[in-house]
């Protein structure tokens, strides 16, 4: 799925935000071009301009200029780059976080680019930008950005930090108190780029434990951590495959690694259980191929390769198997509909 495309689940929350500022969040959807179905599942593949026009068209049929800063303010990184969290090697200070979210940034999408600035004395800057042909406006998704990457900074740290400096290439509106209360007072605007400043102590700030890290991060990246951590070895390993299947190959060590386990006790556990992971992970296929389908842009080929197939035709056959019909008259299905 990297390319010109995100997952729908950068919108999770979205829906709710809409309605609370007296919205109708499916007329957004369809003037933003993006089906009602990414509105309620993050499997859903967006193209990168559909995700930027649905929060542009938001602040403006809600009137409030502020929705992109409000939605990332309430928003987990790890729910909306989930894959990438669990594919990154854990990191032990909140700088190498960042240094690896900037590194791998384009295994999440091509729609935009994050990278680092390391300061002589220790600091860094971090700076996120739409890629050229995305958007005419990025304002939205700019203040999006940087407030979940600050409220990802306070949940990993346990603090309530302020950036000693945020900067946005955008003009400034005329209200800045939502601004300076989720970014603290040095907030500025009509910069070159859209940036957060992290000072010496915090960019050497340690994080928890790689095991510990590892668990919290798939608990956010599934929505609720005490329903995953209690759930049954084949819904949490589920879980995972569905998150990183659109990014990686996501092998039997891949989930391991991401539950915090021995391959062998994973292997153990669902043998235990009567599961199997290969029957996991075709189930999984199975409903994203479908969802593909029905609800995206991308090409046969595109999901083909998507889900781990070297060849379309090994897909289709594995399509009629799971669903008894041809992927194409799924396709033309959604399309006449």
């Amino acid at each position: 799925m990297p390319g010109n495309f995100v997952r729908s689940a950068l919108l999770s929350g979205a829906d709710a935000l809409i309605r609370e500022l007296g919205g109708k969040p499916l007329a957004i959807a369809r003037r933003a071009g993006v089906p009602a179905e990414a509105l309620r599942d993050g499997d859903i593949p967006l193209p990168g301009r559909a995700a930027y026009d649905f929060l542009e068209c938001a602040a403006q049929m809600c009137d409030c200029r502020t929705f992109g800063l409000r939605l990332g303010s309430r928003t987990q990184m790890a729910v909306v780059i989930g894959p990438l969290w669990v594919l990154l090697r854990s990191a032990g200070t909140v700088g190498q976080m960042f240094e690896d979210l900037a590194a791998n940034f384009d295994v999440y999408t091509s729609v935009a680019t994050m990278a680092i600035e390391k300061l002589r004395d220790g600091g860094m800057i971090v700076s996120w930008s739409s890629t050229s042909g995305q958007t005419e406006s990025e304002v939205q998704m700019a203040e999006l950005a940087l407030a979940v990457c600050v409220q990802e900074i306070r949940r990993q740290t346990g603090t309530q930090w302020h950036p000693p400096s945020v900067g946005f290439r955008h003009a400034a509106p005329r209200e800045l108190g939502e601004f300076h209360a989720l970014f603290g007072p040095h907030v500025g605007f009509n910069r070159d780029r859209n940036t957060i400043v992290l000072e010496q102590e915090l960019v050497e700030r340690p994080l928890a434990t790689g095991a510990a890290r590892t668990r919290s991060l798939v608990g956010a990246l599934l929505r609720r951590q005490d329903d995953v951590m209690t759930a049954g070895i084949d819904t949490r390993v589920e879980s995972v495959v569905r998150a990183v299947l659109p990014f990686a190959p996501c092998t039997l060590r891949d989930v391991a690694q991401s539950l915090g386990m021995p391959v062998r006790t994973l292997q153990h556990r669902l043998d235990a259980d009567g599961q199997s992971f290969k029957r996991i992970k075709d189930r999984v296929r199975a409903d994203l191929a479908m969802k593909y389908l029905r609800h995206s842009q991308l090409g046969l080929g595109e999901i083909a390769e998507i889900l781990g197939y070297s060849e379309p035709s090994a897909f289709s056959r594995s399509f009629r198997r799971w669903h008894g019909r041809p992927a194409s008259a799924v396709r033309r299905e959604a399309r006449s509909g």
